[in-house]
């Protein structure tokens, strides 16, 4: 069983949204184009069974940053291909081709100083598309370029610098044309735009007083009549322009245009318009002026809009990403045109989304799986809660603003019983400097059964750098452990919050770390903190034991019950370690792969761990390299050492439940040595 869950992600369609049916099987797909910390593509559609429209999948393009416009291109088998422009650090752009849901690369065509994609199209009329672009310096001077898409050979590029370029069928003959925006079309300093013969690159018409970008579509009903149009932003102007003869035929005032694009309704084309500020969202018919579709954007800005069938009722849908230009929050929205209602909404959040914990919420038989937010609305709300069916992923209640979070720290959450009534309680702490807070919320309402806030004892700059849960009174449900940045280990009764016992303060250079459990009638805490694990007896309030480190201990976690209990840490950049629980004796241990955030046992005689590092999961054991088990997840997966994993009885596989900085999913993940000896 495999899901993945989206909260929402920053600056949909920055870098364009672009529709297209990218796996072959027949549906639109909606390809939007985001980042959050990193570069990332969504893929929105209605599943194959039905269903409301939702992210299906999230493309993350680790150290590649998209430029300019995304485009479709032809594919093979049905399949529609993605087009772009990506950056890597200190490297040259190159074009590259996106294909499949999940989207991935499937080519990459270096191309250096390429700087945007406009179409992919045969120009020339000789049987094979082009990609047509710009090529410079992303704040210099750009001329059109028109490359073999097959290659990347460049099959012609033009002299004079450009803003914009775009293609069109305006003429008889079997060749497009060229459609280029040639510099600055101020008032004061025109620049003539121009209409070239796509396979001769001569000169069919220049307008003195210049183009902006591009509109293609046919926006006159005189038959015969071929047309585009062309818009600015900041004047608000949208032109309509025939051919054969060339002429400008209309005119459009629409304020402040901040992104448009061509909707063809009932078989005619209109324009969709996304203005500028909090402006309207419409869709225009350039024949008759009239607006057929107007909605008010709530967000600041729009950054790309488009429109299909996305759900496959036979109803055009408008697509568009609103408050990339905006301090506020970022969010995708799909609308139907005739009925004006919402098919999807999905406002931004922050990751890394890793405060996730599983437990059995609501009574038997109701295994959920409950996470956190960092921030929502670009920061301008605190962390959002989310209660998931474990099994298929499906979000079935939430709850908004849980906790603040306004200096980005992450969270941490369990699922834990508190007051031996029917369901479990969901315990929050959250991370925020000098006001450390911790809640204790209802599983199934989600309503507050207690917060605490004054526990830090008055101290500045103080905050909640680790949190676990084990019954430490003894009164037969769970109490909450809370490790605080000073060094100190606060314990708060899970039934009222009050403080049952408070830890002296351990000096160290990183954060603590917290491990808790019972045995022999008593609750231990142990405490990884700069170069040592410390444990403590909560009940003489004594460490009992203390293991020193040659490197800073990062992680600390455990596993097992009685003489089986081990814990074990993530000590400096490669070595993991493993200790007893009765005495921090160190047994062996494992090298992990540099940077590892997260480490846990793969199987019941922790032979085998799951290690996260650089987004990858791996395995782990003694004697073998780290073998890889899984694609590249998001950046982030498993920071701060939170991830849950449940081997199966053989130790052959695992059920894996962990965050990243986009998405929160379950995998099963299969050792290593299940196909080692090749197939039958």
């Amino acid at each position: 069983m495999v899901w993945e869950t989206y909260p929402g992600f920053f600056s949909p369609g920055h870098a364009g949204i672009v529709l297209g049916d990218f796996d072959g099987d027949g549906r639109i797909e909606a390809a939007v184009s985001g980042h959050a910390g990193m570069q990332v593509i969504a893929t929105l559609a209605k599943p194959a069974a039905g269903g409301a429209l939702s992210i299906e999948s999230m493309t993350v393009l680790p150290g590649l940053t998209l430029a300019g416009r995304l485009q479709r291109g032809p594919g093979e088998g049905g399949e529609e291909r993605l087009v772009g422009v990506a950056t890597a650090s200190g490297l040259p752009s190159s074009v590259v081709v996106f294909g499949g849901v999940p989207l991935r690369v499937l080519r990459t065509i270096p191309v250096p100083n390429i700087t945007m994609v406009s179409a992919i199209a045969d120009v020339d009329a000789d049987g094979a598309p082009e990609i047509v672009g710009l090529q410079g310096y992303q704040w210099g001077a750009q001329y059109p370029v028109i490359l073999d898409y097959a290659t990347g050979a460049v099959k012609w590029t033009g002299v004079e610098a450009a803003n914009d370029v775009a293609v069109a069928q305006l003429d008889g003959d079997a060749a497009l044309e060229l459609l280029v925006s040639t510099g600055s079309s101020s008032s004061s300093n025109p620049a003539p735009g121009r209409v070239l013969d796509g396979a001769t690159r001569q000169v069919e018409w220049s307008w003195p007083a210049g183009f902006n970008r591009f509109l293609v579509g046919q926006f006159t009903a005189d038959p015969g009549v071929r047309t585009f149009a062309t818009w600015s932003q900041w004047g608000g102007r949208i032109q309509i322009f025939r051919s054969q003869p060339y002429s400008p035929i209309g005119e459009i005032d629409a304020g402040e245009v901040a992104a448009a694009s061509v909707v063809r309704l009932n078989g005619v084309d209109h324009i969709a318009i996304g203005a500028g500020q909090w402006g309207n969202v419409s869709i225009v018919n350039p024949r008759t002026g009239a607006t057929t579709f107007s909605v008010q954007n709530p967000e600041h800005g729009v950054s790309a809009i488009e429109s299909g069938d996305l759900d496959g009722d036979g109803r055009m849908e408008l697509v568009f990403g609103a408050g990339l230009t905006s301090t506020g929050k970022d969010t995708l929205r799909v609308m139907d045109i005739e009925t004006q209602s919402i098919d999807f909404v999905s406002d931004d959040e922050v990751g890394p989304h890793t405060a996730v914990a599983r437990g059995v919420l609501s009574g038997p038989g109701s295994d959920q799986v409950v996470f956190l937010t960092m921030e929502s609305d670009s920061g301008y709300r605190g962390s959002n809660l989310y209660v998931l069916d474990a099994l298929s992923g499906a979000r079935l209640r939430s709850r908004v603003e849980v906790v603040d979070s306004w200096t980005r720290r992450v969270p941490h959450v369990a699922v834990a019983q508190l007051d031996n009534d029917p369901q479990a309680e969901i315990v929050v702490a959250s991370a925020q400097v000098y006001t450390p807070l911790v809640a204790v919320i209802d599983g199934v309402t989600l309503q507050d059964q207690w917060r605490r806030q004054d526990f830090a004892g008055g101290s500045s700059n103080v905050e909640i750098s680790a949190m676990q849960t084990v019954d430490v009174n003894g009164d037969g449900v769970d109490d909450v452990v809370v490790a605080l940045n000073s060094g100190r280990v606060t314990v708060l009764d899970g039934r009222n919050g009050a403080t049952i016992w408070q830890s002296v303060t351990i000096q160290g250079e990183t954060a603590p770390a917290l491990a808790a459990f019972r045995s022999a009638g008593r609750a231990y805490i142990a405490m990884a903190r700069g170069r040592a694990i410390y444990l403590f007896d909560t009940v003489s309030g004594l460490v009992v034991a203390v293991s020193k480190r040659p490197q800073s201990v990062r992680t600390i976690t455990r596993w097992g019950e009685g003489a089986a209990c081990r814990l074990g840490a993530l000590e400096g950049d490669t070595t993991f370690g493993i200790f007893s629980c009765s005495d921090l004796s160190r047994e062996r241990e494992l090298s992990v792969p540099a940077g590892s955030t997260f480490a846990r046992p793969f199987d019941a005689s922790a032979t085998r761990f799951l290690v996260a590092s650089d987004g990858v999961l791996y395995e782990v054991r003694s004697g073998r390299a780290p073998a890889r088990l899984t694609p590249a997840l998001g950046t982030s997966l498993g920071f701060g050492d939170k991830g849950i994993v449940t081997p199966s009885p053989d130790g052959r596989s695992a059920n894996v439940i962990i965050g990243t900085s986009h998405m929160v999913t379950r995998r099963s993940v299969t050792t290593d040595d299940l196909f080692s000896h090749g197939f039958d």
